[in-house]
């Protein structure tokens, strides 16, 4: 089965969620979701029968892989940008 992915950064893409087809399997965040989306019930409800995977860069870390998201959203699978990671959740 094939599956649809919508990729969004942290910028007006996360809000444009709204206005695409909702007709994706998966949601990859590049980086974290903003607070404004995670604040959004509109996008929430968009989202949360969805695959979520993040992408995270170091500084954005603890952010997006805080309990709130991991908690609302449906993250299945967390990504970071470092070949070797340096804090508890990892090891």
């Amino acid at each position: 089965m094939k599956k649809k992915i919508c990729i969004v950064g942290r910028g007006p893409s996360q809000t444009r969620l709204k206005e695409i087809p909702n007709d994706y399997d998966i949601l990859l965040f590049i980086n974290s979701p903003s607070k404004k989306t995670m604040e959004d019930p509109e996008i929430l409800n968009l989202v949360k029968n969805k695959e979520v995977i993040i992408f995270s860069n170091m500084p954005e870390r603890f952010t997006a892989f805080s309990e709130k998201i991991l908690n609302t959203l449906n993250v299945k699978r967390c990504a970071i940008a470092r070949l070797k990671p340096d804090w508890d959740l990892w090891r």
